[in-house]
């Protein structure tokens, strides 16, 4: 496997705090894909820096563990990531994998076309419809309202036990 290769498969993660432990980062990014290494970086007299690296097994699993995790906050610190310097992917950190345009598609009205999809977000591989999360109280399926009654019921006979 050339270096460049390499580059390409490997995410630069920033901000870590010192107690960021390797085998951590490898649980949190696995959630993005496979991985072959992570490594944080230490100074000459063995202490660990605030940043390291993720090298995934396939180069389609940089740009969405980016868009995936960019921000999220590991023992109180959002995490910084990045493209690794010398990579082929993209510097600008608005776009979330090469050859997107800049209208990115969040949403299903967005209707938005991109040279690399052209049939719109369905086709791409790292955008997917949002979810709705009903929030409210008012539930219309009365079975719904069955069930929270019993649990209503029958939670303080249980805590009791």
């Amino acid at each position: 496997m050339s270096k460049q290769e390499e580059a390409d498969r490997t995410i630069f993660v920033g901000n870590l705090d010192s107690s960021t432990r390797e085998e951590i980062l490898y649980e949190l990014f696995l959630q993005a894909g496979p991985l072959t290494k992570v490594h944080i970086a230490k100074d000459k007299d063995g202490r660990q820096k605030t940043y390291g690296f993720v090298c995934f097994k396939h180069t389609e699993s940089v740009p969405y563990a980016i868009t995936l995790l960019n921000g999220i906050r590991l023992y109180g610190r959002p995490l910084n990531l990045q493209y690794r310097s010398g990579s082929s992917h993209t510097a600008d950190p608005s776009v979330p994998y090469p050859g997107a345009d800049s209208t990115l598609c969040r949403t299903p009205q967005d209707n938005c076309r991109s040279p690399q999809f052209p049939d719109g977000p369905s086709s791409s591989l790292f955008l997917t419809p949002p979810y709705v999360v009903n929030n409210s109280l008012s539930n219309s399926d009365p079975y719904y309202w069955q069930a929270m009654n019993f649990w209503t019921m029958i939670s303080p006979m249980i805590s009791n036990v």
